[in-house]
């Protein structure tokens, strides 16, 4: 993956079969490119801080699901680094 324009787009290259080498996996030569809509999420965000000021209700998520989130990833990459 190659991230670009400051995350908001993102490069993918699928893996393939190596033609040469049987049992191994490269990179296709060929990317897909995906756009993020963050505009759309961060007023999707927006909108449900403005409603719970309003009525009084919690937001549907207070970060604590994407802290969590982050701290298994960061984890999971620690580990892999020390198998290597």
């Amino acid at each position: 993956m190659n991230a670009k324009n400051l995350g908001r787009e993102n490069e993918w290259f699928r893996r393939q079969h190596d033609p040469y080498l049987h049992g191994y996996r490269e990179l296709s030569s060929q990317s897909t490119f995906y756009q993020k809509d963050l505009a759309r999420v961060m007023g999707h965000a927006l909108q449900e801080i403005v409603h719970a000021v309003f009525t009084g209700e919690p937001v549907r998520s207070n970060g604590e699901t994407a802290l969590a989130t982050l701290k298994v990833c960061q984890k999971l990459a620690a580990q892999t680094r020390r198998e290597k």
